[in-house]
């Protein structure tokens, strides 16, 4: 499999509408410890196209990352970064925490799920650009689930590996939640 860093393609992987003017990385950013930064991929966005997920990829980040989590990876992400910015705007602190409840004696997080496929669509479309491999199709469907493992494909482990297979794209963060972009036709 052919990994391809940055392409010559002039427009947008996301919209495919506009003039890619922008890169975006791949995974986001701001899921990964800093110290793992350094060989992020990035693909041509529009400013539009980057700018319009940066909300979804924080709130990403805050439910995944902060309340699903449960890892000493994790917790670093969480002790730095995600808490820097629920210092920085406390909306962002009362989305965790109004999230979080009890139903008897069974603790629960309740997630915007349509924001969380948002991103994981994005993820996934950039992964295929990437390498190479087709994107998922416009009726894909992304489901998380809580796991203990991570994919074989990857160089960010163990925040963000991935495994690719026909029509599917499983992304594992911190060990601990399983992503899967699957298409269904």
């Amino acid at each position: 499999m052919t990994i391809r860093k940055s392409g010559t393609r002039s427009m947008c992987i996301y919209c495919g509408r506009e003039t890619a003017d922008t890169r975006d990385h791949v995974p986001p950013k701001c899921l990964i410890r800093p110290k793992h930064r350094a060989n992020l991929w990035t693909v041509p966005s529009c400013a539009q196209c980057n700018a319009s997920y940066s909300r979804d990829e924080e709130y990403f980040r805050l439910m995944v990352v902060g309340a699903l989590c449960h890892t000493p990876e994790a917790d670093e992400l969480f002790d730095g970064p995600i808490s820097r910015s629920m210092n920085r705007r406390p909306s962002i602190e009362g989305q965790l925490f109004n999230s979080l409840g009890v139903e008897g004696v069974h603790p629960f997080v309740q997630i915007d799920h349509d924001r969380i496929s948002r991103v994981a669509m994005k993820i996934a479309v950039g992964l295929s650009y990437c390498l190479g491999v087709d994107p998922p199709s416009l009726t894909a469907v992304a489901s998380m689930s809580e796991c203990e493992g991570r994919g074989t494909q990857g160089a960010w482990a163990p925040d963000f590996t991935f495994d690719v297979c026909r029509g599917c794209l499983a992304l594992w963060l911190y060990d601990s939640v399983l992503l899967t972009v699957a298409s269904l036709d």
